[in-house]
């Protein structure tokens, strides 16, 4: 996000930015980072009652799956119209050409 600040640019208006795993500090920060939250507590459940069935001789589960959940902050913002008929890397460029373009006429 430093860089992203660095380099002019702002979050969201700019740069979405996404985190993974919902960090303690994630909803501190400015600003507050969306993430994607693990529920690490029932993990490690889901992990502990597999071993223990395992070392009871029982059968293990081979793929355990928890639902994740998006947590939507202030890092994110609504996605740019792509501009018509580029693909997406040169609508980029010219976006980003334009807001130099602005930036210089100041």
């Amino acid at each position: 996000m430093r860089a992203v600040r660095a380099r002019g640019m702002k979050i969201p208006d700019d740069v979405s930015v996404t985190g993974f795993d919902d960090l303690f500090f994630a909803s501190y920060i400015e600003p507050p980072l969306t993430t994607v939250h693990q529920p690490m507590r029932r993990m490690g459940q889901l992990a502990m009652e597999n071993l223990i069935k395992l070392m009871d001789g029982g059968e293990g589960v081979p793929q355990i799956w928890v639902e994740p959940e998006l947590l939507v902050r202030s890092s994110t913002g609504r996605a740019r119209q792509q501009a018509a008929g580029l693909p997406a890397k040169q609508a980029a460029r010219k976006n980003e050409a334009k807001r130099v373009s602005a930036t210089s006429r100041r």
